[in-house]
């Protein structure tokens, strides 16, 4: 279903924290990765890479542990994490790809949730009706009769009241003549609108859908299929409570400790995963690998006056937020909740492929995907990759030298002294996304994944990284430091 008008779009619609950029690596000679050359090195033999079923478990130590402290004492790294080598027989090669979402994912996704309930779109006004105005209006213009009459109020505020309710009558007399007379209903298969978004590069296609129900079930789509990664899903129950949907910046307020899941401790979940895996079934998902949980606590808006609200946190009313990874062929890909990345020529960004389920007591509270990735072809079909000996190794000859200059390059930014502190609690043989330069495309390549904290401070001030952050990921081809941010 097509149907067009102008609408201003920022590239970044789904980037949903704004971090400093200090919070991932970044080092000189990461940077500028070149594919077909790393496509070329997978596919030759070397004295230290080994196929993966050459890689004794027995070999890898309980857990990696570190400790290093920079000479200026500004830069402080530990580490006792638990090693995830990976439980495959083959490591391949994929190509990548961001093509948005596909009219069968949104349909699989609407249809399990709303499961035949009568839906509305709810852009562009189309879920507000004459009737439903006329009913506002009449209450807008009782309570300016109200206000005007009332002499409990300050002069002041009487006069802030009534403005705020005149604007609220304006804005419904200048809309009225566009509303429907009824209800648009949505087709059951959440058939996706073809939008036109202007962008600096001219106007632009892209697909969306804002449904809702009378119970109050709220999903929204921004698609983009060939010209931006911020492709993001999100769906809301009626249940009328709130969860924070993804990890946040700073003290993770409203969130339990987190628990890192892997091998047998999936078996402490398992009426969970059996409940998660219809879900993924039923609406014919791609495979995910459930890799962390979190309890988040449940948040209310408070008001602070004059129409302004806040929102906090308790712990009255909790639910489990599952963190996924997509998972090619048996290893999970990276992910990190970083928004956080070069922008340079204005290029389409695209941050790692996130998927957070929200469970409370009557089910799926809450989902939020984006950035989702297409994986295309195999390239090579089985690569010997780096020890895990190996990557340790890298990471305790360079891990301190690459956060010093993280910690020098925003001091001399911000004139700050400032102090960091870095603790790895898991690595993991996992897939990372290797961009094409700023093309929507690249590769899934083997890594060794650090997985843990970073904490900075600063002038009485301390900024905390949510979880699951990579802190370091080393290449397992050709064992060069991937940068994060640039995503090569």
């Amino acid at each position: 279903m097509k149907k067009t008008w102008k609408r201003i779009v920022s590239l970044g619609l789904a980037a949903a924290l704004s971090l400093p950029a200090w919070i991932l690596p970044a080092s000189a000679a990461a940077v500028g990765t070149n594919l077909e050359r790393l496509i070329e090195t997978a596919s030759q033999k070397d004295e230290v890479r080994k196929q993966i079923t050459d890689i004794s478990s027995s070999d890898l130590p309980k857990k990696f542990t570190y400790r290093s402290v920079s000479e200026d004492k500004k830069v402080t790294v530990t580490a006792g994490a638990e090693i995830f080598p990976g439980r495959v027989e083959t490591v391949p090669i994929y190509r990548a790809f961001c093509q948005g979402f596909t009219q069968k994912q949104v349909s699989g996704i609407f249809r399990y949730l709303f499961d035949g309930e009568d839906a509305w779109y709810a852009q562009d006004n189309q879920y507000y009706t004459k009737t439903m105005a006329n009913a506002d209006l009449a209450e807008a213009r009782q309570e300016l009769a109200r206000l005007e009459a009332d002499t409990t109020l300050s002069e002041e505020d009487r006069e802030f009241e009534i403005a705020v309710c005149q604007d609220n009558i304006d804005g419904l007399n200048a809309i009225y003549d566009t509303l429907p007379e009824e209800i648009v209903k949505l087709p059951t298969d959440g058939t996706m609108l073809t939008e036109t978004a202007t962008t600096l590069d001219g106007d632009r296609e892209y697909q969306r859908l804002d449904a809702r129900t009378d119970g109050g079930k709220t999903m929204s789509v921004a698609n983009f299929m060939d010209w931006s990664a911020g492709s993001c899903l999100e769906y809301c129950s009626e249940t009328g409570k709130r969860f924070r949907r993804q990890p946040d910046a700073g003290r993770s307020e409203g969130v339990y400790p987190v628990f890192v899941l892997d091998g047998d401790q999936h078996k402490i979940l398992e009426t969970l995963g059996e409940k998660m895996a219809s879900f993924f079934t039923a609406t014919g998902l791609p495979a995910m690998r459930l890799i962390q949980l979190d309890t988040v606590f449940a948040a209310k808006e408070v008001k602070t006056g004059y129409g302004q609200t806040t929102t906090t946190y308790d712990n009255r009313d909790s639910a489990l937020r599952l963190c996924y990874a997509r998972n090619i062929a048996g290893l999970p890909a990276a992910v990190t909740p970083s928004s956080v990345l070069y922008l340079e020529d204005d290029s389409p960004t695209w941050l790692y492929e996130r998927l957070y389920i929200t469970l409370d007591q009557t089910g799926i509270s809450n989902i939020y995907w984006s950035y989702p990735v297409t994986t295309g072809e195999q390239v090579l079909e089985d690569v010997d990759i780096l020890p895990y000996k190996e990557a340790a190794r890298t990471f305790k000859e360079t891990a301190v030298t690459v956060f010093k200059s993280e910690v020098a390059a925003l001091e001399k930014e911000s004139g700050t002294p400032c102090r960091l502190t870095v603790n790895v609690t898991t690595v993991r043989l996992s897939m990372i996304r290797l961009r094409d330069g700023d093309k929507l495309s690249g590769l899934y390549v083997p890594a060794w994944v650090f997985y843990g904290t970073k904490n900075l401070y600063s002038d009485d001030t301390a900024t905390f990284s949510p979880s699951p952050w990579i802190v370091y990921a080393i290449n397992a081809i050709d064992g060069s430091i991937i940068d994060i941010k640039a995503g090569c």
